[in-house]
């Protein structure tokens, strides 16, 4: 079949749904149809065990293979397409066609398979169910459920406080699922291929943070041949209590505001003398919350029995205060050095969490904690917004932090996506970023929420950090790295590269050396400065006036080598920084 450009037409199969055509064929398969036979064409539509594309958010992407036959982009086509799961390959020639299907995830990965075949004699319609890949056919379906609370017989995830549920099975490493994707769906959400048996299955409630708030251990009973559904109901897995406070002056009583108090923090303290919460405690809330407030990290059913201590705390920011950076390192200055030149008259305070660099190759949960310290630190400075300057835990942390600070927050990845979404001209963008960030996904879902049309390519590039801090950004060392990373995207036609990381863009210069002047740069501290001008501007927080301008740095380590580092990357040379403790409990 000659590869032809798609086009989009409107067709009745059960129900009326847009789908993708493909060019035209002119050779013929095995077992010509005869001088009767006419040409046709073959609409694919595809399910994957049962599921449609919205039920199985891994699957990026559908690969069509039919030997002897050459088809657009490769036989690589959407899922969905205008909401319809199909395409229509267009004149065959008149015989049969062995053809096989496979769903592909985000990184590339065979998730789902299918194989068969059609006979061209005019044209014809394949319905194909994909199987999972990678073991003996059996599997489960499984939903989930939460004990009654007040007013909730039946609470959904939102009530119940939880964002992911981990499931593991046998003992395997956890995977983290959307709740709401096993919570009243039907038929739920598939497991991978299991051989037939008794396995033991451990169901765990969390909420945004990775916090435990249910967790049931039960076994799954599979079979051969067939699928099989489980509902599991998932205990407490924590004891908590709800804080009600009053503010009084002598025996008169007095709101939060004319208190002048805007956050309450609130804490136990366990049978050792221990914190439970850490130094700033759990919850913040304020007069808009009825002064009342649930803990959102309960105590661990188990622990020792705890008093409660409230601790109060005045935090007050206006339009004089200072913008709050942090980032795992000497990274974000690049982005804290294109917020100096969009908005010179802003104080700012960069954390630089230097003693758990890099946050790349850590795990989603391990840099919410950090990210929520490092907010915690920066909010006791009085900040007036914070700007998380690293990629990683904008791509992980955001929610949790916009549910706890009570400033706005904003991260790199959005900014970025906006950008690169107004640049391409071909709709054709790579991204390349550190591990932890190509694997989280948020950049292809930021660019995907810009435009559905776009076709994402990521690529991890580990070795550009270090070169970067080594201050090894020409040359030959640096332009051999690059084009082992960066060779294919020039013959992929990418006309828009956005460097994910904030250490990228000192090397921009070589890597506009190996993709050539076609591609456009796309670098998100300077899209992410414009924003910051923007929120401020609406919240009604730009600074006024020639008042004094101050620069604090801080880090977590010794400031010696980010002194040095970060001379580079802010392009100038840092007055000075102090180091602090975050205090993990």
């Amino acid at each position: 079949m000659n590869a032809r450009l798609w086009v989009a037409f409107l067709a009745v199969m059960g129900s009326t749904g847009c789908i993708i055509v493909a060019g035209g064929g002119t050779g013929g398969g095995a077992g010509g149809g005869g001088g009767t036979a006419k040409r046709g064409d073959v609409t694919f539509t595809w399910s994957f065990a049962g599921q449609q594309c919205n039920q199985v958010p891994a699957v990026k992407s559908v690969r069509v293979t039919i030997p002897g036959q050459t088809l657009d982009n490769a036989g690589v086509f959407p899922c969905l397409v205008a909401d319809y799961p199909g395409i229509v390959l267009k004149d065959f020639a008149p015989g049969k066609y062995d053809f096989t299907l496979e769903a592909i995830g985000y990184s590339n990965e065979k998730l789902f398979a299918g194989a068969s075949s059609f006979t061209i004699n005019g044209s014809v319609r394949v319905d194909l169910d994909l199987t999972p890949v990678g073991g003996p056919n059996s599997y489960a379906y499984l939903t989930w459920r939460f004990p009654a609370m007040q007013g909730a017989p039946n609470p959904d995830c939102t009530t119940a406080g939880v964002a992911n549920v981990l499931v593991s099975i046998d003992g395997a490493a956890a995977t983290s699922i959307d709740c709401k994707l096993g919570f009243g769906t039907n038929p739920g959400v598939q497991t991978p291929f299991l051989s037939a048996g008794v396995h033991t299955i451990e169901l765990t409630g969390v909420n945004a943070t990775g916090y435990a708030y249910y967790r049931a251990t039960s076994s799954l009973t599979t079979r051969a041949g067939a699928p099989v559904t489980a509902e599991y109901s998932l205990p407490w897995a924590v004891g908590g209590v709800a804080v009600k406070w009053s503010i009084t002056d002598g025996s008169v009583g007095q709101t939060c505001t004319q208190a002048g108090v805007t956050d309450i923090y609130i804490n136990f303290v366990d049978a050792q003398g221990n914190l439970v919460y850490g130094t700033n405690g759990a919850v913040r809330a304020d007069e808009q919350r009825g002064q009342r407030a649930a803990l959102p990290h309960p105590v661990a059913v188990g622990r020792p029995p705890a008093r409660f201590v409230v601790v109060t705390r005045s935090v007050r920011h206006d339009r004089h205060s200072a913008i709050g950076v942090f980032d795992s390192g000497v990274g974000g200055l690049t982005v804290l050095k294109a917020l100096i030149e969009r908005l010179p008259m802003e104080s700012t305070v960069y954390l630089g969490d230097t003693a758990r660099v890099p946050y790349g190759t850590k795990s989603g949960e391990v840099v919410t904690r950090y990210s929520l310290k490092n907010a915690e630190l920066l909010v006791e400075h009085g900040i007036k917004l914070l700007v998380v300057a690293c990629n990683t835990a904008s791509a992980v942390a955001l929610p949790a932090l916009r549910a706890r600070l009570p400033i706005p927050v904003l991260g790199v990845i959005e900014p970025g996506a906006a950008a690169a979404a107004a640049s391409t001209r071909t709709g054709k963008v790579a991204v390349i970023g550190t591990p932890g960030t190509i694997k989280s996904g948020a950049y292809q879902r930021a660019l995907a929420a810009e435009r559905s049309d776009l076709e994402v390519t990521t690529r991890a590039c580990p070795l550009f950090v270090p070169l970067a801090e080594e201050g090894w950004v020409s040359g030959e060392v640096p332009l051999i790295v690059a084009r082992e990373y960066l060779g294919g995207f020039v013959t992929e036609g990418v006309d828009t590269l956005v460097l994910g990381c904030t250490h990228y863009p000192l090397l921009s210069t070589v890597i506009s050396q190996v993709v050539g002047p076609k591609v456009t740069l796309i670098d998100s501290a300077h899209a992410t400065a414009d924003r910051v001008a923007e929120l401020l501007a609406q919240k009604d927080l730009l600074k006024l006036g020639l008042s004094s301008v101050e620069r604090h740095f801080l880090v977590t380590d010794v400031p010696d080598r980010f002194l040095e580092v970060g001379a580079r990357f802010l392009g100038r040379p840092l007055s000075g920084a102090r180091q602090v403790d975050l205090k993990f409990s």
